[in-house]
């Protein structure tokens, strides 16, 4: 394989440099080669299509991960990389759950021990991690995306971001609009805010709905010292905050029962194995409220039923921010039963290793945070939350040069320069920059 020249890919990649530039593309270029480049340039709405489309820095980091798991699986499992690199092309509804397959695949390890990805059609596990000693893991991986119910949340409050854009451009006003509830905004509400703010919102003011439970702000936004904004380009700052659906919680604890269910149908209890599930959930998911149910499952356990599995891992990748820069940081929560095997596999010194492809692993869930009026507000774990915003900023042109902020200081903040030359208004969007920091497939 050849590799091209430095950033040959065209997107940024400084942060991956690790002193030499064909080192950081070769896990792109291999994501290529195996996908086929034709079909990741096709515009055809699959996750890993729109990822390879784009070129900012969270896009790199995703694909590099995925290279790297490519990198070490292909010695050994080239045949079984290219049914699944298959799979996800002719299933983009099952993608993001067989990439998982190839990530965990590529994350486990022990030393002289060997990993073995699952044949095709086995309903038990996905694959199998022999120690040394040949004592086994046997590892269901479950992949969980964003609910179905947070999944329509987001897309509602999309079209009110466009609205309310809209309203901004014809009312010439730069402006703040604040949704908030402690309970679930129904879809039909968000709908009701779209006609309400395109065809009613006229005055700055607070406002009630859903029967006094959601409260919506509409304020202006003021050009200070430090934020100058635009005369001809309006700004638009929208926050969403809705409870979670009331099936929200059950769901997890379903998805926990239905692992646990399968596991025990397809593969006995054995003095010589363990099995494990590896679930990988959401962002907004609540990590303390899974491991604490797992745990329920354990206890319940220990009076000799068969539970399914004996131990769970939960994982959670997402884009933290810190000091002013994104990283992906994967919470990790390790959950076990009483296994007298697996216990003495590790008195013998057989150790599973864990690694990260990208970033960083903590063991205690990430934070929520919000950035509102600049300031960083923590929020309850059981919350939707949106935020798109846009802002317009009055740059300077200083002996020549143009000095302006394109910058994202909080996930779906976005600021934009405009440019007064000669009385005349010009503005400048940062294309590398996503519209929000979501994980498409890591």
């Amino acid at each position: 394989m050849t590799v091209k020249g430095a950033n040959s890919f065209g997107r940024l990649m400084g942060h991956l440099d690790q002193g030499d530039f064909a080192k950081s593309e070769k896990p792109l270029a291999l994501v290529g080669e195996l996908f086929g480049e034709e079909w990741l340039s096709t515009n055809g709405g699959h996750r890993l299509q729109k990822l390879w489309a784009r070129r900012d820095m969270l896009s790199s980091t995703e694909l590099f991960a995925l290279g790297r798991a490519i990198e070490k699986l292909t010695p050994d499992h080239s045949l079984w990389l290219k049914r699944v690199a298959n799979d996800i092309i002719k299933q983009p509804k099952n993608a993001h759950g067989y990439l998982a397959e190839i990530m965990v695949c590529a994350s486990l390890s022990a030393s002289d021990g060997t990993v073995l990805p699952a044949s095709k059609g086995n309903k038990g596990f996905d694959l199998t991690l022999t120690m040394p000693s040949q004592f086994k893991y046997h590892v269901s991986i479950k992949n969980h995306d964003i609910s179905e119910h947070e999944e329509v949340f987001r897309e509602k409050c999309a079209t009110l971001k466009a609205v309310f854009d809209k309203k901004m451009k014809e009312l010439r006003v730069h402006g703040a609009l604040r949704v908030i509830s402690d309970q679930f905004i129904e879809p039909t509400v968000l709908d009701a805010l779209v006609t309400w703010v395109s065809k009613k919102m006229k005055a700055p003011g607070s406002y009630k709905c859903q029967g006094g439970t959601v409260k919506v702000f509409f304020s202006e936004l003021h050009s200070t010292d430090e934020r100058p904004l635009a005369r001809n380009f309006f700004s638009s700052d929208l926050m969403v905050v809705g409870g979670f659906h009331r099936n929200e919680l059950a769901n997890q604890k379903s998805r926990i029962l239905k692992a646990a269910a399968n596991l025990k149908k397809h593969v006995s209890p054995s003095p010589n194995s363990c099995r494990f599930v590896w679930m990988r959930v959401h962002s907004s998911a609540d990590v303390g409220l899974i491991s604490d149910l797992v745990k329920e499952l354990v206890v319940g356990g220990i009076s000799g039923e068969d539970i399914g599995f004996d131990g769970f891992f939960i994982a959670q990748p997402s884009i933290v921010r810190e000091n002013g820069s994104s990283r992906v940081n994967t919470v990790l929560s390790i959950i076990e039963g009483s296994h007298a095997g697996l216990q003495a596999s590790r008195t013998r010194g057989e150790k599973l290793s864990i690694e990260v492809l990208v970033g960083n692993m903590s063991l205690e869930p990430s934070r929520v945070l919000l950035q509102v009026d600049g300031e960083n507000i923590e929020l309850s774990p059981h919350l939707y939350i949106y935020q798109d915003s846009d802002f317009y900023v009055l740059s300077k042109i200083e002996n020549g040069v143009a000095r302006g902020d394109l910058s994202s200081p909080a996930s779906g903040v976005r600021n934009h320069s405009v440019f007064d030359i000669d009385g005349e208004e010009i503005g400048l969007t940062g294309r590398l920059i996503p519209r929000a920091e979501e994980l498409l497939i890591f």
